[in-house]
């Protein structure tokens, strides 16, 4: 990672890590808006549930607000902030290494740095320390009482949601539109903080069940502890994948329906169906979407329609199912080898520990649909409000208001913004989306001072506007995530409906991927973490899995013979294609 030592100002690390999961490439201005917005009223609720006094919940708002950056379109973790937010809860030098490990960041900050950031300041020793007791105490007791917590959490969201979920927008006064919004923001963003003590007590529980298996178990392999807190078959993340395993047997069983699903246009599918009189498959499909309509690609970002308005991506996804196994694996390799190497009282304080790992892994499963779904309401919200801008003619199309800011869009309706600025503004963010993506984005690079002024965005640090080329090693190494060894053909994806069988390989992935799961013999996933979203329901569905292996989607092709073995964390290329072509070129001139 390369500085600009010329520079003087405050030191900021940009990271796209596991964010890179929830908006992947160039993501538009009210998607990062509206995340912003999101993420800073969420973690400011969960510092006030911990009881951090008013006087330092002010301070937080120096940094709270940017947890987020925002560059050339892409979406960064500004890194040091979070270690910010870490060190609210104890245990700060065991939660900051976890984080790491969590978020899937390649280089840690210096002891240095980390020991010297702080979320704030008290005037005085004694009132620092009767926050830390009182910040403590608190931190101990809803650890304690998480289950608890997200279950009346759930079931709090689950009314409020049903709310907002079966309005029809559209038939709307746009004010009222606009009010639901300011409403959803209220019930269900202010009210989802505490629930972030989540992630803390899964980094907690992850840690001793490591330390413990480390300290009884020194040989064991590295994906032992991810595999062993494995939140179960009933996780409910799981259930697209299985959903649409379930769909694929039911269009096996019925040549004439397989010949319609291969063949016809996707876009055409829904009316294709209806027409060739498949009334009780269509009421399957129907009943797809409304559980799960809300889980496809890229489903964070507003400007993507989900299922429910563009169900093409499911059905081609329904055809790849068509081709795999219809009972995935479901070997419990850490059974297995918990059973072979630990007994006794150590075996049952293991398990302990580890059902509260899983039972929090379960938990956040549940809290991200969660998150899905209000998404998947605020999207609803904002594609009115955009067909609205567009009936007035402020706008040339409604999805040219994804080219706005949220204070933008907002302020047309606060009386804030002149309705007759936002063509002009969408005119300029179209062409600069244009150059973004030409760009090819780093992973992670440093700025000092404002981050955008001369010397900060160049090459240097990792800028440019053209693709790397390939090296052409041979084998490459990541994080052992899921074990199995498999030997097949890669397929490099973008999309999950790209997967057409072997073992897929991404530079990211996001819960919309799920359902692409059961057509892969591997996954191989560049950006991320073991405890990413499609990571842990590829150990559900075992599923060879490995991650943060860097350069992966640039050294392996799609067509190359490759052999991983996710439990090693490695990948060898056995043969290449391209190579294999031109070396029958050479051999027939």
């Amino acid at each position: 990672m390369t500085t600009n030592p010329g520079r003087d100002g405050e030191l900021r690390i940009w990271d796209n890590a596991n964010i890179v999961e929830s908006f992947s490439g160039v993501t538009s201005p009210l998607t990062f808006t509206f995340a912003a917005m999101a993420y800073g009223t969420v973690y400011e609720s969960y510092a006030r549930s911990l009881r951090v006094p008013r006087e330092q919940l002010r301070q937080m708002d120096d940094w709270l607000p940017s947890l987020l950056g925002h560059f050339h379109g892409r979406v960064y973790y500004n890194l040091l902030n979070w270690y910010r937010l870490v060190r609210i809860s104890p245990f700060y030098r065991i939660n900051r290494r976890l984080l790491e490990t969590a978020m899937g960041v390649d280089v840690p900050v210096s002891d240095g740095i980390a020991e010297s950031l702080r979320p704030y300041e008290f005037r005085s020793r004694w009132r620092r320390r009767f926050s830390r007791a009182v910040i403590n105490f608190t931190f101990a007791w809803k650890f304690l009482r998480m289950a608890n917590n997200v279950r009346r959490f759930t079931r709090y969201f689950y009314r409020s949601y049903a709310v907002f979920d079966k309005v029809d927008y559209g038939s709307l006064p746009a004010d009222e539109t606009y009010r639901r919004f300011k409403d959803l923001k209220r019930d269900l963003l202010y009210r989802w903080g505490p629930m972030q003590m989540l992630d803390s007590t899964i980094l907690l529980s992850l840690g001793a069940l490591h330390f413990l298996g480390t300290k009884w178990m020194p040989e064991a392999p590295e994906w032992l502890t991810w595999a062993a807190a494995r939140p179960g078959a009933a996780v409910e993340s799981v259930e697209p994948a299985r959903a649409l395993s379930a769909l694929a047997v039911r269009v096996r069983a019925e040549p004439d329906l397989t010949d319609l699903v291969e063949n016809a246009e996707p876009n055409e599918m829904m009316r294709a169906l209806r027409d060739a009189g498949h009334d009780e498959f269509l009421q399957a499909v129907e009943a797809y979407i409304s559980d799960h309509g809300y889980r496809s690609p890229d489903e964070l970002k507003l400007e993507v329609p989900d299922l429910r308005e563009d169900p093409a991506s499911l059905f081609l996804m329904l055809r790849d199912a068509l081709h795999s196994p219809s009972d995935p694996h479901t070997r419990d390799t850490a059974q297995e080898y918990l059973d072979a190497h630990l007994h006794g009282i150590r075996r049952a304080l293991y398990e302990v520990v580890r059902r509260k790992a899983s039972r929090s892994l379960a938990d956040r499963e549940r809290l991200r649909f969660c998150r899905t779904r209000a998404f998947g309401s605020a999207k609803q919200i904002l594609r009115a409000l955009g067909r609205d801008l567009h009936r007035v003619g402020a706008i040339e199309s409604f999805d040219d208001v994804f080219y706005l800011r949220l204070e933008e869009l907002c302020g047309v309706y606060e009386g804030t913004i002149a309705h007759t600025e936002l063509k002009d503004l969408v005119a300029v963010r179209k062409r600069i989306r244009e150059r973004d993506e030409l760009m090819s984005a780093p992973a992670r690079f440093e700025t000092r001072g404002g981050p955008y002024f001369d010397g900060n965005l160049d090459e240097a640090t990792g800028w440019a506007s053209q693709h790397a080329a390939r090296t052409g090693v041979r084998s490459l190494r990541g994080t052992p995530s899921s074990p199995g060894l498999v030997e097949g053909r890669a397929v490099v994806a973008t999309r999950p409906q790209d997967v057409k069988g072997g073992i897929l390989v991404a530079y990211r992935t996001d819960p919309g991927w799920v359902a692409a799961l059961p057509n892969a013999a591997g996954l191989i996933i560049e950006r991320g973490s073991p405890l990413t979203h499609v990571a842990i329901v590829a150990r559900e569905l075992g599923v060879p899995t490995i991650v943060k292996m860097k350069d992966a989607t640039r050294e392996i092709e799609t067509g190359m013979l490759i052999r991983m073995d996710g439990a090693q964390g490695t990948v060898t290329i056995l043969d290449d294609p391209a190579e294999t072509e031109c070396i029958a070129e050479t051999v027939v001139s």
